[in-house]
Formats: C-alpha cells, sequence, structure tokens
C-alpha cells in the first residue's frame, strides 16, 4: 500500500502466490512486476526460461507466456534479450518467419552475439530465404571471422544461388575453420563436392565427396549424390553400386535412393533387379516423379516391355522433369543413350 510500483514486492508476491497455489494471483502479480521497468531484465529472463519449459505442452502456460513476452519487448524495446527470447517462442512454436523478425531486431540492438546470429542463418536456411542467407552471413563473418558456422551457411546460400565459386571459396575458407569436429568436416567436404559437380570439375567434386566419407563413411546424403554423379559419367560403377546400395541401407524408403540404385544397375546390365526396385520407388511416391518414370520406361524397354515403356515415358514427360531425349525415346519407340557430362 505505501509503495504499489515497487516491482520487486510484486515479484515477491508472485513467488508467495505461486507457492501457496493461487496462480491467478500469482500471473497477475507477474504481470505487474513485468510492466515495471525498475525491475531489472535478467530477473525477468530467468522467470521467462521457466514458462519457456514449462508452456511447451501447456497451452493455458503458453498463453501466459506469450503475454509476459509482449510487455517484456514493450518495456525493454532496447535490450536485445526481450527481442530474442521472444524469437525463442516463436521459433519453437514453428512461427518462423515472426522469430526471424524479431532476431533480427535482436541483433540490431546487440551485434555482438553469436547465438543470435546463429538463429537468424538457421531460420533463413530452413525458410529458403536465400538471398537473405547470403546477405546475413557476411554481416555475421564481420562480427565473427573465424567462426565455421557461417561460412558453411554462406556457402549454402551460395550454392542455391548458383554462385558456385563464392560458395566453393567459403567453404575452402570454413572448413579451415573447424576443430574436433568430423561431422561439420564432412558436411563442409559434401557441400563443396556439390558446387564443384554444379562446375563440372568432376576431379574436385570426387575428391571432396571422398573426403566427406572419411569423416563420415555413412552419410546418405552423399553415398547417394557421389553414386549418381558417377553413373551420370558412367565411371566405377562397382563404387557407386557400393554406395547406392549403403544409401538405401541407411534410407531404405526414399524413392530418389532406389531410383539411385536402380539406375547403377541399368548400367550395369542388371534390368530384372532394376524393375523391381523402380516399382519400390514408384510405389512409395504419391506423384512419381518424371526421373523416375523415364528410368522405370528405360528398364522396360531393355526388358522387351516396349509398349508399357512407352507408357512409362509419357507419364515421365507430363511431369515437365524428364530428360531432353524423352520425346525422341517415345517418337522412335526407342531407349536413347544420354550422353555422359
Amino acid at each position: 500500500k505505501i509503495d504499489p510500483t515497487n516491482g520487486t514486492v510484486h515479484l515477491s508476491l508472485y513467488e508467495y502466490y505461486r507457492y501457496h497455489g493461487n496462480q491467478d494471483k500469482a500471473l497477475s502479480e507477474l504481470i505487474l512486476a513485468f510492466e515495471n521497468s525498475t525491475v531489472d531484465i535478467d530477473t525477468k529472463m530467468q522467470i521467462m526460461l521457466e514458462f519457456f519449459t514449462n508452456s511447451e505442452r501447456n497451452e493455458k502456460v503458453k498463453t501466459q507466456a506469450y503475454r509476459l513476452a509482449r510487455i517484456l519487448i514493450d518495456v525493454h524495446s532496447n535490450e536485445a534479450k526481450s527481442f530474442s527470447m521472444y524469437g525463442d517462442f516463436l521459433s519453437r512454436d514453428g512461427k518462423l518467419k515472426e522469430a526471424l523478425q524479431m532476431f533480427k531486431k535482436a541483433a540490431t540492438l546487440n551485434s555482438g552475439k553469436f547465438p543470435i546470429w546463429s538463429q537468424i542463418v538457421f531460420l533463413e536456411s530452413d525458410l529458403k530465404e536465400f538471398d537473405l542467407l547470403e546477405k546475413d552471413t557476411r554481416a555475421a563473418l564481420e562480427v565473427f571471422p573465424t567462426h565455421p558456422t557461417f561460412y558453411f551457411f554462406n556457402g549454402i546460400a551460395n550454392i542455391q544461388l548458383q554462385n558456385y565459386d563464392k560458395a566453393i571459396k567459403s567453404l575452402l575458407a570454413g572448413k579451415e575453420m573447424v576443430f574436433d569436429n568430423a561431422q561439420l568436416q564432412a558436411e563442409f567436404y559434401q557441400y563443396l563436392g556439390d558446387a564443384y559437380h554444379a562446375k563440372k570439375e568432376h576431379v574436385k567434386s570426387d575428391e571432396s565427396y571422398d573426403k566427406s566419407l572419411e569423416f563420415n563413411r555413412y552419410n546418405p546424403y552423399v553415398l547417394n549424390n557421389y553414386s549418381y554423379y558417377l553413373s551420370q559419367r558412367k565411371e566405377k560403377l562397382a563404387l557407386a553400386e557400393t554406395m547406392a546400395k549403403e544409401a538405401n541401407n541407411q534410407v531404405p524408403d526414399s524413392p530418389s535412393f532406389i531410383d539411385t540404385y536402380a539406375w547403377v544397375l541399368f548400367l550395369k546390365g542388371n534390368f530384372a533387379e532394376a524393375e523391381i526396385l523402380l516399382k519400390k520407388a514408384i510405389s512409395l511416391s504419391a506423384n512419381p516423379n518424371g526421373i523416375i518414370l523415364e528410368h522405370f520406361g528405360d528398364v522396360l524397354f531393355k526388358l522387351n516391355k516396349t509398349e508399357e515403356a512407352i507408357i512409362s515415358w509419357e507419364k515421365a514427360k507430363e511431369t515437365g522433369e524428364a530428360s531432353q531425349f524423352i520425346e525422341e525415346k517415345i517418337l522412335k519407340k526407342h531407349y536413347i543413350e544420354p550422353t555422359t557430362e
């Protein structure tokens, strides 16, 4: 009664009512404490961390937490912590675009916090905002020039933007910043392999994939892509088969992985097994892509099932995802050998 604006007293009343099980009165006192700018933000952040944990599976507590988070950014609008905390709630609940806005605001208030920049690049990657990701990773590298995370995501962004030289430059620089982290080293070399492949620098691409597999020999993505790229060039087909088989052991029901394995077997002349695999790939796909359907047609043709092959080729053409040879195959009713890269 003497000092109704004393935020510390309201915090004490919050603890008192919470201890005695009066949650409504506890929340009322907590709101008054949060609305008071004299209560330091670090105390409020500790309380918000409790709400973060307790609200994950409790909608009532989650509603309360969001109310408090909004008060926090209103009262402490010049504190990066306020916006990053709100961003944590939004990100956890799948509201990625809104979360990104909060973390970007936090970065403008305090550009020197690694967790804030880390959240920004992870969110932009998840949202596939590659233009933003490329720009913001460069900004982050000005603050953290020796941290591999930002080189890594800059490389990914530039691959997606087809800036392969820039991607390679970032990935080469970033991998030198990695210590005692085999998984991250493997991923750096994985994306270097992708970038070199896009530039048709196959020796460097193969070397990068080999290096990636030295760090993580069971990475299904690398095993599958490396195998498929070798098959496109009709090189090292025994190795391609081994890798494709291992990729399918790791991820047994991926249509694209099954297609890679089937295509390697096709090139080795094992048409019967390739047909079985491609039937499985098609059955696992709600909408089979054109490459799988075209490959299935190729296999059927080699098995002297020409009419069935033409049907599959026509389906592949309808998807708009088939190779440049698809119309010629349909017109000539014959398999066309693809040119190697």
